[in-house]
């Protein structure tokens, strides 16, 4: 294995600010409260979601929504009308305010720059009436199109707005246009899901343009009470979907989408599935979302025909993930840029093996050979290697299962994470708690 492919937490969030330099290993209920005991009057904070579909931006949202009842706080929601968007939110207590979806994505189209702009210029309109009324202490914009939208509607007002990162943003002009605007308005603040997205977004600014938008690296967390290795649930699920504990179970997890990689994993494990591991199925877990998704799918499906492998590839659709995870002998993800990778430290709480692409916030989570598997982008000889040692090895699976869990549980906790957000937020109001009375310091 080439151990230098994995690159370890440790060693500090590159980007932090000087005020949230340290890293939570683990937090209790009990300190989580004691944020909400500083006294003087609530935090009112807005959330602005510009997509009511859910994927893993949203589900890292829907974390820090349970936590928020710790912090003495009021919450609002800002998001198009979906049913489990207001569902979560009536669950933690929160505010939800349907408002406008935004349609704009990157083109070089001018026809549908257009419509974009028109659709952005209502958006602004309407989400600037609605967050003059709540007057916030705080806008949190939890995607970097919704920042956008969320900076220009408080232009004129010292409104800070939390900037979460969760993307890689493409090369494109306005890319460069996106970093001005996240940079030069002076009251936004920066969260990244990774030292990767950091890199991304503010490491080709100069350090003066960086000063003016402080960031900060929170790795996102996974709730280990819920993905556990407990996999009582396997044998009913697996009945459910027409397979048995006989197969060898390979996953591929989360929007259905071409970055993900899909395509290159159907034709990698063709010839495999053909010859030393016949007994082995692909689980396509996911929806087809957005843009060309469904034509995506599409192809996917006609591509598993044209090789042959139908019968060997199941497109399940959604699923519930933690169950899902412990039905798995090995988790893939082969995307081509991945901001984090929530799907890889579910599986890695679950006790299932992990191989994956060597990218981005990837390096941040797997140790190649500990906790995981890696291999570079593009070398499928290494992911088949990888594929078979897994089905014909039953140590290294234990041991890599062992490893994974034990670093979601030291490094990637949703308390840990819940725990730095919430800090982050007590800091709008002068109620930033003394990291020594309640929080243990680490080197993460």
């Amino acid at each position: 294995m080439n151990n230098k492919l994995s690159v370890a937490a440790a060693g500090g969030d590159r980007f932090a600010s000087r005020s949230h330099s340290l890293a939570v290993t683990s937090a209790g209920s009990s300190e989580l409260r004691e944020l909400s005991s500083q006294g003087g009057a609530k935090t009112k904070i807005c959330f602005y979601n510009h997509t009511g579909q859910v994927s893993g931006a949203e589900k890292v949202l829907f974390a820090i929504f349970s936590a928020l009842a710790t912090l003495d706080c009021q919450g609002v929601v800002f998001a198009p009308q979906s049913e489990q968007f207001e569902a979560v939110c009536k669950l933690n207590k929160l505010d939800f305010r349907p408002v406008t979806e935004l349609n704009a994505r990157y083109t070089s189209n001018p026809y549908k720059l257009l419509v974009y702009l028109l659709s952005v210029a209502q958006l602004l309109r309407e989400l600037r009436k609605n967050i003059r009324l709540e007057r916030p202490d705080l806008v949190h914009a939890n995607t970097t199109r919704a920042a956008i939208v969320a900076t220009l509607a408080t232009v004129g007002t010292k409104i800070p707005v939390l900037w979460y990162l969760h993307d890689i943003l493409p090369r494109h002009p306005l890319s460069a246009l996106v970093k001005v605007l996240a940079v030069l308005s002076g009251r936004n603040r920066l969260i990244a899901v990774s030292n990767a997205t950091a890199s991304a977004f503010v490491g080709d600014l100069p350090s003066w343009a960086r000063s003016r938008a402080p960031l900060e690296v929170i790795h996102n967390g996974t709730d280990t009470t819920i993905f556990n290795t407990n996999r009582d649930c396997a044998p009913a699920f697996l009945e459910e979907i027409g397979l048995n504990g006989a197969h060898f179970r390979i996953g591929i997890v989360g929007q259905i989408t071409a970055r993900k990689g899909h395509l290159e994993v159907i034709r990698t494990l063709a010839p495999l599935f053909k010859t030393t591991l016949r007994h082995g199925r692909l689980l396509v877990v996911g929806a087809a979302m957005f843009n060309n998704d469904k034509a995506y799918l599409e192809l996917l499906k006609a591509e598993a025909e044209r090789l042959g492998i139908t019968d060997q590839i199941l497109f399940l659709g959604p699923r519930h993930i933690p169950t899902l995870m412990k039905a798995l002998n090995v988790l893939v993800v082969n995307s081509s840029n991945e901001p984090f990778g929530l799907v890889l430290t579910e599986a890695m709480a679950s006790g299932t093996p992990v191989v994956a692409g060597a990218v981005d916030g990837i390096l941040e989570i797997v140790e190649d050979n500990v906790s995981g598997l890696l291999f570079r982008l593009g070398d499928t000889e290494t992911l088949s290697s990888h594929l078979l040692a897994l089905a014909s090895d039953g140590d290294l699976c234990r041991r890599l299962a062992v490893a994974g869990r034990e670093r979601v549980e030291q490094v990637f906790s949703q308390r840990a994470f819940q725990s730095r957000v919430l800090r982050h937020y007590a800091s709008y109001s002068g109620r930033m708690p003394n990291p020594t009375d309640s929080f243990e310091a680490s080197a993460v």
